[in-house]
């Protein structure tokens, strides 16, 4: 699927003649004298005798060519209607801005043009996140990498998601700093998200605990929460794109189910990994890895923390 001719040795069947099983392997085949493409998705197993060796292998190919073709068409579908509902939804906000500082409307009717433009600010979020989405599904993503100080982007999310869940404090335990090469807005939207699901799916007065590790070559970031958790038979699929695991249940807070989908993609795009465990009615621990880079310098414009846990937000007692 990314355009390189396989030898012999690499086609499914080929591997699984020396012992290996392969699974969901999606292949292209260009089929002459007209040129024309289609995409299989291959399993492929070896066969043993009685005493385990090989003796031949299986191999099942499906055509799969419709399918894919129907995603991408989806996926430039959704592009073209984001772009599409970007303009006039920056028009509907601009005229209610306009409004409200210039006509100097009566309470009430500014309470709407406020109303107006917060409903505008929350579809412009669903349009770029769908737009994001689509980009990610056809391999379009832009990113601007550059070396960036990690702990900053996670006090700074800290800090914005406290904004929005005051009654959820966000404690950012002490640990090492770390150098990652990335692009500064995607690692911050993928820190938000995984704080903002953690402080939303629990109680008030609960904190989430966000911690920084050092592995090797890599950098660890921890989210952790006491919230209301995931059973174990949605567990499997909270990476898919559109999955929403609290779907159809009391704990349902809405969404389109693109924000752990979008996560996993860009910190995949970022050579890194995200693993997430949880417990139903215990919490959620969700960790992610980057590869960070030497360290090469201190940051003198940052305050050091002293050792202590930085807490983000004040739980509301009332």
């Amino acid at each position: 699927m990314e355009g390189q001719e396989l030898a012999f040795n690499a086609l499914p069947l080929s591997r699984a003649l020396r012992g290996e099983q392969v699974d969901d392997t999606d292949v292209v085949l260009t089929l002459t004298p007209l040129n024309r493409r289609r995409v299989l998705r291959v399993n492929a197993a070896p066969i043993r005798d009685e005493s385990g060796h090989v003796v031949a292998a299986v191999a099942v190919g499906r055509d799969i060519t419709q399918a894919i073709e129907l995603e991408r068409l989806q996926g430039e579908f959704v592009k073209m209607a984001a772009h599409e509902l970007k303009t006039p939804l920056a028009v509907m906000k601009s005229f209610a801005q306009l409004a409200c500082r210039t006509s100097h409307p009566p309470p009430a009717l500014r309470r709407q043009l406020e109303g107006i433009s917060v409903g505008v600010d929350r579809m412009d979020r669903v349009v770029r996140t769908l737009l994001d989405a689509s980009q990610l599904q056809l391999g379009r993503l832009h990113f601007e990498k550059k070396e960036l100080r990690l702990r900053a982007l996670v006090e700074a999310a800290a800090a914005s998601t406290a904004t929005r869940h005051p009654r959820n404090p966000i404690h950012v335990q002490p640990g090492p700093d770390a150098w990652v090469l990335g692009d500064a807005a995607r690692l911050q939207q993928v820190l938000t998200e995984l704080m903002d699901n953690a402080a939303r799916y629990s109680a008030a007065g609960t904190p989430v605990k966000v911690t920084l590790s050092l592995d090797g070559g890599e950098v660890e970031v921890s989210i952790e929460d006491e919230g209301i958790g995931i059973s174990e038979e949605r567990r499997e699929r909270i990476f898919e794109r559109f999955y929403r695991a609290h779907a159809g249940t009391p704990h349902d807070r809405g969404g389109m189910g693109l924000g752990l989908y979008l996560s996993r993609g860009i910190l995949l795009l970022h050579g890194g990994r995200v693993e997430l465990e949880s417990r139903e009615g215990e919490g959620t621990h969700v960790r992610f890895r980057l590869p960070r880079l030497p360290e090469q310098r201190l940051a003198p414009d940052v305050a050091s923390m002293g050792g202590k846990p930085a807490e983000y937000g004040i739980a509301d007692e009332g």
